[in-house]
């Protein structure tokens, strides 16, 4: 599980972010391969896919939401895809936002699993 759940801003107000393995694998099954949605939300010189970009994102924050909730005991509702949609105005700061927050998550996972490894082999 995450212990250090990130948060993206959205218009003044927080939302938990999350790129779980839960998250990973509904992209791959609705793109086929998570490269595929990476090179359409991360096009060199063109805007980005903005369905792929929303649909990432609305998957990332229920995740963040659904953590929260388990961490907390808190009720806070899950957002449709609309609603995330909406968040989308400043899409250059969410983009930026989201890919640190994977940046972030991934790293925090490797050195777990790095860790994880060490241990297991002493």
């Amino acid at each position: 599980m995450i212990d250090d759940l990130k948060y993206i801003e959205c218009n003044g107000t927080k939302y938990p972010i999350a790129f779980t393995f839960n998250v990973w694998a509904d992209i791959q099954k609705k793109y086929g391969m998570i490269d595929t949605w990476s090179e359409l939300i991360q096009r060199d010189g063109q805007e980005p896919d903005i369905e792929a970009l929303r649909y990432g994102l609305y998957l990332a924050i229920n995740e963040g939401i659904d953590i929260e909730n388990e961490k907390t005991g808190s009720d806070r509702p899950y957002l449709t895809e609309k609603q995330v949609g909406r968040l989308l105005i400043d899409i250059a700061t969410v983009l930026k936002q989201m890919q640190q927050v994977i940046i972030d998550q991934a790293g925090a996972d490797e050195g777990k699993n790095m860790t994880t490894g060490q241990s297991q082999k002493a």
